[in-house]
């Protein structure tokens, strides 16, 4: 868990820092530290978190990298009054091409805006290997259990995939971390309107260049924003507190 929550732990070197284009958070974890950055595109409908791993030990540590999202692809007010109705509608499939994770809304009535959801593991080193997955909320927790304590975290995942009952995004990569090395990877949730449009936004950061240019996009228009509302950079600081 490279965050606080939403399970958190005793650890106590723990910290973060916000600022208006980005959130970063540090955890240190016994053999290891974790650096996280978190943008939103300005050129895209999409979040990335990069990742940063450095194994601070003098052993060399082998780790499970797992991601996960809980899927809505609702109106928020739709989704708290009719949760397990609205998740009903959700599809979702694997696109072994890009390695990415896909789902969309089955939609009610002609009215119904088309929604389209992906979600990416964008290693810094390309790997051989394809990332396991899981797609069904149920099977990853397990029964009786919460995302403290999650059944999936001591077993491979299942790549199930379709209209399973509670909708998730999960992908896994096994790494190993040689002494004082340094890793990076990216995770990417995206949304469209379109397949087309989510397909081409995968191709995209696919690419794990797309990650850190997505931060200096956000940084870019963070700054235009203060100009606009006439914000000195001295009073930024002053105003996140």
């Amino acid at each position: 868990n490279v965050t606080q929550q939403p399970a958190p732990s005793s650890e106590l070197r723990y910290t973060w820092n916000l600022s208006p284009d980005k959130a970063r958070f540090r955890r240190h974890c016994g053999p290891y530290d974790t650096y996280t950055e978190i943008a939103v595109s300005a050129e895209d409908d999409a979040e990335v978190r990069l990742v940063t791993l450095v194994n601070v030990s003098r052993k060399s540590i082998h780790l499970e990298l797992t991601s996960y999202v809980e899927l809505a692809l609702a109106p928020h007010n739709t989704d708290r009054a009719h949760p397990a109705f609205n998740k009903l509608f959700i599809e979702t499939e694997w696109q072994p091409q890009y390695q990415a994770l896909l789902a969309h809304r089955r939609p009610r009535s002609p009215q119904d805006q088309p929604v389209w959801a992906a979600h990416l593991m964008v290693m810094e080193s390309p790997c051989a290997d394809s990332p396991q997955f899981e797609t069904d909320r149920a099977r990853f927790l397990g029964r009786g259990r919460t995302l403290e304590n999650a059944a999936a975290l001591g077993k491979v995942l299942t790549n199930s995939t379709g209209a399973v009952l509670d909708p998730i995004f999960s992908l896994r990569r096994p790494v190993t971390l040689a002494p004082n090395q340094r890793l990076q990877f990216s995770l990417v949730t995206m949304i469209a309107e379109s397949r087309a449009t989510v397909m081409g936004l995968i191709e995209r950061y696919s690419e794990f260049r797309i990650s850190p240019r997505a931060f200096e996009t956000a940084w870019v228009r963070s700054q235009i924003e203060m100009r606009r509302l006439h914000i000195h950079p001295g009073d930024v600081q002053l105003f996140q507190q």
